[in-house]
């Protein structure tokens, strides 16, 4: 199995796995954690390390950080490394185009790895699966390693081929800070999968352990994807009971009523769908208040009918991004991240950002008795992270901001065990 390791420097001095000690280690006040769980059905791993500041000062700087630096070794060593090339043994690598509103989107790209030569990926924007997929496959005859980057920021990856195997470096791009005495962070994880027997099997392991660990049907949630009707936010209730009876006289069997963008704000006008000329469904994000023109009963008449159906209730949020003078921009400026275009971030890496999309949410999960929570966010976020870190602290805007998120997600899920939630970044 290929041997988890990671590095990063602390001031001028670098360290790694080697140097821990029943998974921590401690540095002049810092420390080091790194949680690993096996899944030895699915010959995978996965590991995640935490970094936290128990002393009464402010850390020494965290530099080069590495969150996966280790070697994918194969069942054949390479033919004649010294040549410089690769003869019988070529090393093939599988990356994925992410979402780029294009016909390509998540399709694989192949690449082929010589003696001494390296392929460098990132995502771009700041958002996970924008521009590049984290997710790759590396193959050398039937045998090798698939391994997911678990981080829902701007990651980068590259990958050298050399003598030993081949070289995987990856993590958080920028990254270089101290951390204040009391704060604890923690940085890309990853999920890697062995395998010898093919890379349909290896593929087949991979999810497998990605099913296991990271999808649906965990607590008292669905084990599968539901089937979905989608309707346009501001579709009046009296339009969207009639396709609830609808639904219900033609024998549907949809598992889900999806209500997409659109059905909160203050907008005067009568938008027939979401591609109406005059769509003005952006400018109210963050005025999370039902509008009462299209809804007069806050769309608890429409919750009411599709749960009596046996359908489920999906609605659409878009909560961190915050259009200016939005309800939240006037009342909680504190609480984003103003760059000077009209949309702001609600920063929640910041408790008082982080309380305010929960507790909006909590409100309509339970209120409507939402069964799925669809996560929207249609900006890149890269550039108000950058704004808006200290100087010598460079990237933890995003990091406490991505260790929010994840801390919502688990939030929610421990307060509404049934709830599931789907998420997409511009429909990617």
């Amino acid at each position: 199995m290929t041997e988890k390791d990671f590095s990063f420097y602390y001031g001028e001095n670098r360290y790694s796995l080697k140097d821990f000690c029943d998974e921590q280690l401690l540095l002049n006040g810092l420390k080091v954690t790194t949680t690993e769980t096996l899944y030895p059905a699915c010959n995978t791993r996965y590991w995640v390390t935490e970094y936290e500041n128990i002393g009464m000062s402010d850390s020494q700087t965290i530099s080069q950080l590495h969150d996966g630096d280790f070697y994918i070794r194969f069942d054949r060593p390479f033919d004649h490394p010294e040549r410089g090339v690769l003869t019988t043994t070529p090393v093939r690598v599988t990356s994925y185009h992410g979402s780029n509103l294009e016909p390509d989107d998540f399709q694989p790209v192949e690449h082929q790895l010589h003696m001494g030569t390296k392929l460098t990926f990132s995502c771009t924007g700041g958002r996970s699966s924008q521009g590049t997929a984290p997710f790759f496959i590396v193959d050398c005859c039937g045998s090798g390693a698939i391994f997911g980057i678990g981080w829902t920021g701007q990651w980068y990856c590259t990958l050298e081929c050399a003598p030993e195997g081949i070289h995987v470096i990856f993590g958080i791009e920028n990254a270089e800070f101290y951390l204040r005495p009391g704060e604890k962070v923690h940085t890309a994880s990853c999920l890697i999968t062995d395998y010898c027997d093919g890379i349909v099997e290896g593929c087949n392991a991979f999810r497998r352990a990605m099913k296991e660990r990271c999808v649906l049907g965990k607590g008292e949630r669905r084990s599968y994807g539901p089937l979905s009707l989608m309707h346009w936010g501001a579709m009046p209730t009296n339009q969207m009971l009639d396709r609830v009876k609808k639904i219900k006289e033609l024998g549907l069997e949809p598992d889900c009523f999806w209500i997409d963008a659109g059905w909160y704000g203050y907008s005067k006008l009568d938008i027939v769908t979401e591609f109406d000329g005059e769509c003005d469904w952006d400018n109210y994000t963050g005025s999370w208040v039902v509008n009462r023109k299209d809804h007069p009963d806050d769309l608890k008449e429409v919750a009411t009918a599709v749960h009596e159906a046996g359908m489920d209730f999906l609605l659409w949020f878009e909560p961190e991004r915050v259009h200016r003078d939005a309800d939240w921009h006037r009342e909680h400026p504190e609480c984003v991240i103003d760059i000077g275009r009209h949309d702001l971030l609600l920063n929640i890496g910041k408790e008082d950002g982080w309380k305010l999309m929960y507790d909006m949410l909590c409100h309509y999960i339970e209120e409507l008795e939402i069964d799925c929570y669809r996560q929207d966010f249609n900006r890149d976020p890269l550039p108000y992270w950058r704004e808006a870190d200290e100087v010598g602290r460079s990237g933890l805007t995003e990091i406490h901001y991505i260790n929010g998120l994840y801390r919502l997600w688990d939030a929610l899920l421990d307060r509404f065990p049934k709830l599931y939630i789907d998420n997409c970044a511009s429909g990617g």
